[in-house]
Order: C-alpha cells, then structure tokens, then sequence
C-alpha cells in the first residue's frame, strides 16, 4: 500500500467516516493542503524543535533534522548555460540553496556566493578581490510562472563549464479518486502518491483530518488532530 492510500485509509479508520466521504474532493483538498503545510513547516520555521525560541529558523544542512525532513525534495542538478536556468523535468524548483561552478573539467567546483542586486553592483566592480573562480558570485534574475516555473541566475566570472544546483524541489500534488462498494472504506485508486516517505504518514494523516475539521466546522475533529499532530511532529 502506497503512502497516499496508506494516509485516505487512516483517515477512514480514525474518523469512522467511510459512510460519509464517499466522493473524491473533500478529501482531495484536505490531503493537498496537508501536503502544502507539512512542506512549508519543515522548510520554514522549524520551532517545533527549538522549545526556547518559537521563532527560530535553521538553516538547511545544519542539523540532521532538517536534511531527515527534506530529503524526499532534496536534489542536486547538474547544469550548464550562462545565464545559468535552473530548472528540473516534471518538478518546480521552490527553493535554490547553493551554485557550485567548474571552471576546468573534471577539476574541482567553486561555491558562489548568491548576493542580492545591491551587493552584487559593488562586488563586480571590486578591483582589490574582483570575481575569480576561486571566488564566483551569482545573483538571482527572474522566476517564470508555474507550470513551467524556473529561476535564472547571473554567475561571475563568466566561462564556467558546468554547475551543480541544489535546490528543493514542491511535493508533488496527490491525484486520487473513489469508487463506493459494500465495505466500509470505498476503494482508493491512486493515480499520483504523496511524494513523502512513510515516517511522514502520521502528519500527513492528522492534518488531513484537521483540514476536514474546518470543512465540517467541527472543533472537536480540529483539537483532537492538532494534538496528535503535535505528538508526531
């Protein structure tokens, strides 16, 4: 069993609502949303795991509870092209974390340091440390709409020969549908899985039913997920 059939079946179980949530779009936006909202918690404000400062944000790589968290939407591209279009097959790149350039093949690659318009106005024009390829710099250009969303970057100094990009990547929308049949949990076609791995089932499933809460206006179904959400976050 999938994670997404894994996480509407434990929603089934838990609410004892098979006989109730017989048609695909409640559920539908309510797994989206969880989807969204566990992505956003664990790229952003991570202050369920910082007690004494609720509004701490750790920096990606720095503790392994971030790369545990991220990893199924982690991904290093390799890349080439100046300016340098950073963009991944069937997968909007969200967040791009590091450029590293190679100036020479197969030798070693050169971290950029991404600087915003202001610095990098007065970082080109430096005479005592200009651009080198011991020392590149980048400046992020555009972001394209969705769906082919994509960022550019301006790299200096010019001339590199490839780049690997790291970057996260958005959790894939889950796409499912269900079909009534005699037993108390309809049947569950699922024809795009969460893109999480299974240690994310017990969030996924608490604030899934927590988004149905709101549908429903039951506070009950809303506290009760919140707390068993906090258990497992």
């Amino acid at each position: 069993m999938g994670v997404l059939e894994t996480v509407i079946t434990n929603i089934f179980n838990l609410l004892n609502a098979g006989g109730y949530f017989r048609s695909t779009d409640e559920l539908q936006t309510a797994i989206s949303l969880a989807n969204t909202q566990l992505y956003q918690a664990f790229r952003g404000n991570m202050r369920q795991y910082q007690k004494n400062s609720p509004k701490a944000v750790l920096n990606f790589g720095e503790t392994t509870i971030t790369l545990d968290s991220l990893a199924e939407l982690f991904h290093i591209i390799p890349l080439a092209g100046s300016p340098l279009v950073v963009s991944l097959a069937d997968q909007i790149v969200d967040v791009v974390e590091n450029i590293d350039v190679q100036y020479v093949a197969d030798e070693e690659f050169y971290g950029t340091k991404i600087l915003p318009p202001n610095q990098w106005a007065t970082m080109k024009e430096n005479l005592v440390i200009p651009p080198a390829p011991e020392f590149p710099y980048a400046r992020f250009v555009e972001m394209t709409a969705a769906p082919n969303q994509y960022q550019t970057f301006q790299i200096l100094p010019v001339g590199y020969v490839a780049t690997e990009v790291s970057v996260y990547v958005l959790p894939a929308v889950p796409a499912f549908t269900l079909t009534a049949n005699t037993g108390p949990i309809p049947t569950i076609t699922v024809t795009e899985d969460l893109t999480w791995t299974a240690e994310k089932i017990p969030a996924l499933t608490y604030l899934s039913i927590e988004n149905l809460g709101l549908t429903l206006q039951n506070g009950a179904i809303i506290q009760g997920a919140q707390a068993l959400n906090q258990q497992t976050l």
